[in-house]
């Protein structure tokens, strides 16, 4: 540049190319009509509270952030939108630095914010969590209604308490099922056929007790015992336990509240990968970032059609 002979009054751009000032003034009054929806107001006060808890973080004047929201509004003017895009903030980066420190500082916090709030994937996976919770309270509940109950006896002088079996045990072999199957000698276990009177033998006196795996072979001894709410457990080699029921009362399918809730959330995850779809054509941001949002809804969208699977 600074041998160049050529003319410094010579505009080396196309005329076809050339914007001219009208077309400039035109822009900045278009650019400042570009609206900053709330929701993406909220991220932009989320990044300024991460960045508040930093010690390390850049000091960013409200001078700066005003600059700031007025590149992120020609961001979106120049990408064919009208309003400001949660996609935009990654240019975020660019401008909030004053050295190599603070420039991936800003990077990670962006990162952050792009792969775990812009399109509310920490927010679905906070209610997925909630929705997991009330299903293991529903299972439980199931659970203690379904399970097999037997019937404590002893008078207030007796050394310990015995048991024996309820009205409707009164075939000579029993076969109860297992709530969630166990593996058991080696076996993945669904139900175990019991003796009668061997059960019966096991409540009132105690000690060993066998039962046929799925209800073949030879009986093979068990760790099984009466919880205190009376319901009979039977554990593997890890001390993992389940209650065991009789036929016909457990019930596996998915409540109608946790499939509802489910149903919403998915719906909801897919506006919002909808949203970033529509959002992703942006001139400014390099498709690494897209390919690190997309993977993080993705990740979402699949611990949803897990838990809709359970």
């Amino acid at each position: 540049m600074l041998v160049s002979q050529q003319d410094e009054s010579d505009n080396p751009v196309p005329a076809s190319l050339q914007v001219s000032d009208e077309e400039y003034q035109q822009w900045q009054k278009d650019i400042g009509a570009i609206s900053l929806p709330d929701p993406v107001f909220e991220l932009i006060f989320t990044l300024r509270q991460q960045l508040d808890k930093l010690p390390n973080a850049p000091y960013v004047s409200d001078r700066r952030w005003k600059k700031a929201i007025r590149l992120l509004q020609a961001s979106a003017f120049f990408s064919g939108r009208d309003a400001v895009a949660p996609i935009d903030l990654i240019l975020l980066k660019d401008c909030l630095w004053y050295d190599a420190q603070s420039l991936n500082l800003m990077q990670q916090q962006l990162e952050i914010l792009m792969t775990g709030h812009a399109w509310q994937q920490q927010a679905m996976l906070t209610r997925l969590g909630g929705i997991v919770q009330r299903r293991l309270q529903l299972q439980q509940q199931q659970s203690d209604k379904t399970a097999f109950t037997v019937i404590k006896q002893g008078g207030m002088f007796s050394r310990r308490p015995y048991y024996t079996l309820p009205p409707e045990a009164s075939a000579s072999t029993l076969t109860l099922l297992l709530q969630k199957p166990l593996k058991l000698h080696d076996m993945e276990v669904i139900h175990i056929t019991f003796d009668r009177s061997a059960l019966e033998m096991w409540l009132t006196k105690g000690g060993e007790i066998r039962g046929k795996l799925n209800g073949i072979g030879f009986a093979q001894t068990l760790n099984m015992e009466v919880d205190n709410t009376q319901h009979l457990v039977v554990r593997d080699i890890s001390l993992q336990g389940t209650r065991l029921a009789l036929p016909g009362a457990a019930e596996d399918s998915m409540p109608a509240e946790i499939k509802q809730h489910l149903e919403a959330l998915e719906n909801d995850w897919r506006q919002q990968h909808t949203r970033f779809s529509e959002q992703q054509h942006c001139l400014f941001i390099h498709r690494d970032w897209l390919g690190r949002i997309e993977a993080s809804l993705q990740d979402v969208g699949e611990q949803i059609r897990q838990a809709q699977q359970c």
